[in-house]
């Protein structure tokens, strides 16, 4: 009678300790998961924000890629802006980032743009099922407007 007993508490101790470690790794996959999400979104925001910092120029070659030329190293770094993921190519490497992309823009002085240089790249990012808006901005020196500027007038 007693070792029934025993094996009886064992049984359901046994079960509580499984059920339970069950239920902290799921949670801890959904954590992980999140977590991965969540540092590709900061990352993608990071390089891009970096990207267009540094670059002399910036140019949307499509309605959905920019390049980022820089003068002084010849390097280019492309964006390619597709429904459900983001690839960044430089120096034929390539970055994925799994963000869904939707209502792409690109301005030049306020006035939205298909092709050529600009200075504002917008667009709509899906993550986890919400939308989030992305908006990057360059900078222009002086002498890059003032050829602009010539180039448009004659």
């Amino acid at each position: 009678m007693e070792l029934l007993v025993v094996m009886i508490l064992t049984v359901i101790i046994i079960g509580l300790a499984s059920l339970s470690y069950s239920i902290v790794y799921t949670q801890f996959l959904q954590y992980k998961n999140k977590s991965a999400k969540v540092n590709q979104v900061f990352l993608l925001h990071s390089v891009l924000q970096s990207d267009f910092g540094k670059a002399a120029e910036v140019n949307s070659k499509s309605a959905a890629e920019i390049v980022c030329s820089n003068n002084n190293t010849d390097e280019q770094i492309s964006y390619s802006l597709e429904n459900s993921y983001i690839i960044r190519q430089q120096s034929g490497k390539s970055d994925t980032f799994r963000i869904g992309v939707q209502d792409i823009s690109f301005y030049l002085n306020g006035l939205e743009k298909r092709d050529g240089l600009i200075d504002e790249l917008s667009f709509t990012g899906i993550v986890f099922d919400e939308t989030q808006r992305f908006h990057f901005t360059k900078q222009y020196g002086a002498d890059k407007l003032m050829q602009l500027e010539k180039s448009i007038h004659s």
